[in-house]
C-alpha cells in the first residue's frame, strides 16, 4: 500500500469513526420526549455524507470508467448542497419527530455507512473479492475495515455519553465481542485468540448480568430489555462460531451477526436515557426464563467451540448428529448432540467459571461455619469430580468404584460384567455416606447441580411466583415426585437389564446404535437436567429434587431419610415465638413443615431435605443446626476427647 492509499484508507476510516461517534452523541443528547427535526436532519446529513462518499466510491470501483467517476462527484455534490440548503434555511424549526422514527433513521444510517465503507476498502485493497454483490457484502462484513471502525465507534460513543443501568457495565464487552471476529484476520493464531477472547467476554457478560439481577431486586424496563436481548445475540454469535468449525464455508456469514450486534448496541445506547418504569424482575418469570434459555444455548455452543479448539471433541462426530430427516431420528440427534456438548470439558470449564463466581460471591455472605465448609467442599468437588476425573483420569479407572460413576448407572458406560463391582461399589459408598451424613453428601456437595443451584442469582430464583413448591400445588408436586420417581426406576431397571444382557451377548437392543442405559444417562443428565435448569423461574429451583426424575439423587434422598441426618433446634420454644418462619420461607425445595416439626419434635427429618442449609442461615435466632454421624461419635468418650482437642486447637 503506497502513501496515498494509506492516507485515503486510514484517514478516511478515522474521519468516519470520529464523525459518526460525535453524531451519535449529538443525536442522543437531542432526543427526549421526541427528536427535533433539525437535530435529526443534521445527524442524517453527516450519516448521508458518509454513505454517499463510500457508496459512490464503491460504485466507481465496481464500474471503473470516467463516466462513473464524474457521476459519483456530481451526485455527491448536488445531494450535499441540497441538504445544506434545507438546514441553512431553518427548514423544520419547531417540528418534533417521534423517537422511534429518529432511531430507525440514525441506526440504519450508521449501519449503512459502516457497511459501505467496509465494502469500499475491501474491494479497493483486494479487487479479486469482486465475485458478486452478495459475496462482496459478506466478505466486507468480516473484514477489519468493517469490524474495527465499528468497534471504535461503539467505544467512543460510550465514552462520550455513558449509558445507564446494566448496559453501562455491558457496553464495553459488547463492543469488544464485535472486534474479535475469528475470520477478520487470516491465520490459525487469530482464529484461536478471537474464539478464546470472545468466550471469556461472554462468560464475564453473563456473570455481570446475573449478578446485577441478584443485587437489584427492582430494575427498569430498559434493564429487562437488555437482559432479554443480549443473551440472544450472544447465543447467535456462538452458534455462528460452532458450525463453521464443522464446515468452514459458514464463516462467510459470521459478519452478519456482528452487524446485528452493532444494531442492538446502538438501540440500547440510544434508549438508555429514556424514562422507563421500574419492575421487580422476579415477578416476570417468563422473560427471565427466555433469558436463561438463550444463555444456555450460548453456553452449550460455546462449550462445543472450546472443546473443539482444545482438541477434546472431533468435528467428525457431529456430522451424523445434524441429521433431522425424521422426527424420531431428529429428536435422538438433538438429545445426543446436546448431551455431547454439555458433557464436554469446554462446557464444564465455562460453566464452572460462571457458576463458580456466583458461588464464591454467595460464600462471602454465608454466616454458618458448617455451611461455609460445605461450600468450599462443593467448589472443590465440581472441579475434581465433575471436571477433572472424567476428563483426565485414564479410561482404566472405569473399573474402580465412585471415581467415574458420579451419577450411578450409565455414567461411564454400559452395564458390562467387568464393571458390575465398580457400579455396586459406587452404590454402597453413596448409601453409606447418605446414611451417615444425609443426601446432602450428594445433592449439596458432590453433584454438579448443587454447584449451579447455590450461586447468588439462581438461589434467588426460588422466590419466583411460579415456583410450584411455594404455593398450593405443593401437594400435587409431592405426588408427582413419587410417580415420576417410580417410573424412572422401573425404566432404569429395565434398561440396565437390557444393557447387561447385551453385554453378555444374549440380546441386542439399542437406541439408534447407543446402549439403552447410556442413552438414559445422556437423556436425564445431559439433556433434561439442563432444560429444567433453564426453566427454573417456572419450575422452581432444585427441580431435580422436587420432580423426582433424578434417580441417583432420589436413591440417596430415600436412604438419607432412614439415616442419621436431620435438622435440630437448640431451643424449640424460640420457634413458638418466631413470627417470621424464615426457615420455611428460605428452603428451596419447599420444606414448609419445618417450624411445626421443630415445635412438636425439636427436629425435622424428610427425604425432601437435602441439607442446603438456607434454613440455618435464615433463622433469626441461630437456632437450627445439622445433626449427623458426628453427633453420634461425640457421645462416645474417645471420640468426644478427640473432638474437644480439635475444637481447642
Amino acid at each position: 500500500m503506497d502513501l496515498w492509499s494509506a492516507g485515503f484508507v486510514y484517514g478516511g476510516a478515522a474521519g468516519m469513526v470520529i464523525s459518526i461517534s460525535l453524531t451519535l452523541r449529538y443525536y442522543k443528547l437531542s432526543r427526549e420526549e421526541g427528536v427535533p427535526l433539525r437535530a435529526l436532519l443534521w445527524s442524517t446529513y453527516i450519516l448521508t455524507s458518509m454513505s454517499l462518499m463510500y457508496g459512490l466510491a464503491l460504485y466507481y470501483l465496481l464500474v471503473r470508467d470516467m463516466y462513473s467517476l464524474f457521476m459519483a462527484i456530481l451526485v455527491s455534490n448536488v445531494t450535499m448542497v441540497a441538504w445544506l440548503f434545507l438546514l441553512t434555511e431553518r427548514w423544520g424549526s419547531g417540528v418534533v419527530v417521534s423517537n422511534a422514527i429518529g432511531d430507525v433513521v440514525v441506526v440504519s444510517g450508521t449501519i449503512i455507512s459502516e457497511v459501505l465503507m467496509g465494502m469500499t476498502y475491501t474491494l479497493y485493497l483486494n479487487p479479486r473479492v469482486n465475485a458478486g454483490a452478495v459475496t462482496l457484502l459478506l466478505s466486507s462484513l468480516n473484514s477489519p475495515w468493517f469490524t474495527v471502525p465499528m468497534t471504535a465507534e461503539a467505544l467512543l460513543s460510550y465514552l462520550f455519553v455513558r449509558p445507564r443501568g446494566l448496559f453501562n457495565r455491558l457496553a464495553p464487552l459488547v463492543a469488544l465481542m464485535m472486534l474479535f471476529n475469528p475470520v477478520m484476520i487470516s491465520g490459525t493464531a487469530w482464529l484461536q485468540t478471537s474464539i478464546y477472547a470472545s468466550s471469556i467476554l461472554m462468560i464475564i457478560a453473563i456473570v455481570i448480568m446475573l449478578d446485577y439481577l441478584y443485587r437489584k431486586s427492582v430494575v427498569t424496563g430498559y434493564d429487562m430489555i437488555t437482559v432479554l436481548g443480549y443473551p440472544i445475540v450472544m447465543a447467535l454469535m456462538m452458534i455462528l462460531q460452532f458450525y463453521p468449525l464443522l464446515n468452514p464455508t459458514y464463516w462467510l456469514y459470521y459478519g452478519l451477526i456482528v452487524m446485528a450486534d452493532m444494531a442492538w448496541y446502538l438501540f440500547l445506547y440510544l434508549h438508555s436515557s429514556d424514562h422507563w418504569s421500574s419492575v421487580a424482575w422476579i415477578t416476570r418469570p417468563i422473560p427471565i426464563t427466555v433469558t436463561l434459555i438463550a444463555i444456555f444455548v450460548g453456553e452449550i455452543f460455546m462449550g462445543g467451540v472450546l472443546s473443539i479448539m482444545m482438541g477434546f471433541l472431533n468435528t467428525g462426530a457431529f456430522s451424523t448428529l445434524i441429521n433431522l430427516n425424521s422426527p424420531l431420528i431428529g429428536l435422538y440427534n438433538i438429545i445426543v448432540f446436546t448431551a455431547t456438548l454439555t458433557g464436554s470439558p469446554g462446557f464444564l470449564v465455562m460453566m464452572g467459571a460462571e457458576m463458580g463466581w456466583l458461588v464464591i460471591d454467595r460464600l462471602r455472605t454465608i454466616k454458618n461455619g458448617e455451611n461455609r465448609i460445605r461450600y468450599l467442599l462443593m467448589f472443590l468437588a465440581y472441579w475434581l469430580y465433575t471436571f477433572y476425573a472424567p476428563t483426565f483420569l485414564p479410561p482404566s479407572f472405569i473399573k474402580y468404584p465412585y471415581l467415574l460413576w458420579s451419577m450411578g448407572l450409565g455414567t461411564a458406560g454400559p452395564l458390562a460384567p467387568v464393571l458390575v463391582w465398580a457400579i455396586v461399589g459406587t452404590y454402597i459408598i453413596n448409601v453409606v455416606l447418605s446414611l451417615l451424613f444425609g443426601s446432602r453428601q450428594l445433592c449439596s456437595i458432590t453433584c454438579s447441580a448443587s454447584y449451579m443451584w447455590q450461586g447468588t442469582f439462581y438461589n434467588k430464583l426460588k422466590l419466583s411466583p411460579l415456583n410450584p413448591m411455594r404455593h398450593g400445588s405443593k401437594g400435587v408436586m409431592l405426588k408427582l415426585r413419587t410417580y415420576v420417581g417410580v417410573s424412572v426406576y422401573v425404566m432404569l431397571g429395565l434398561l440396565a437389564t437390557l444393557s447387561l444382557l447385551d453385554q453378555l451377548g444374549l440380546v441386542h437392543v439399542y437406541v439408534y446404535g447407543e446402549d439403552p442405559l447410556v442413552f438414559l444417562y445422556l437423556l436425564l443428565f445431559g439433556f433434561i437436567w439442563y432444560i429444567f435448569f433453564a426453566l427454573a423461574p417456572v419450575l422452581g429451583t432444585y427441580n431435580c429434587v422436587t420432580y423426582g426424575w433424578c434417580h441417583w439423587g432420589l436413591l440417596n434422598q430415600v436412604v438419607g431419610r432412614f439415616g442419621l441426618f436431620k435438622l435440630v433446634v437448640k431451643d424449640p420454644s424460640l420457634c413458638i415465638h418466631c413470627k417470621s418462619k424464615a426457615c420455611a420461607y428460605a428452603c428451596p425445595v419447599g420444606n414448609t413443615g419445618l417450624p411445626g416439626s421443630f415445635i412438636s419434635k425439636g427436629y425435622y427429618k424428610s427425604s425432601l431435605c437435602v441439607g442446603v442449609g438456607d434454613c440455618v442461615e435464615a433463622c433469626p435466632y441461630g437456632n437450627i443446626r445439622f445433626y449427623d454421624v458426628r453427633d453420634v461419635l461425640a457421645r462416645l468418650p474417645r471420640w468426644a476427647r478427640r473432638l474437644q482437642r480439635l475444637q481447642n486447637t
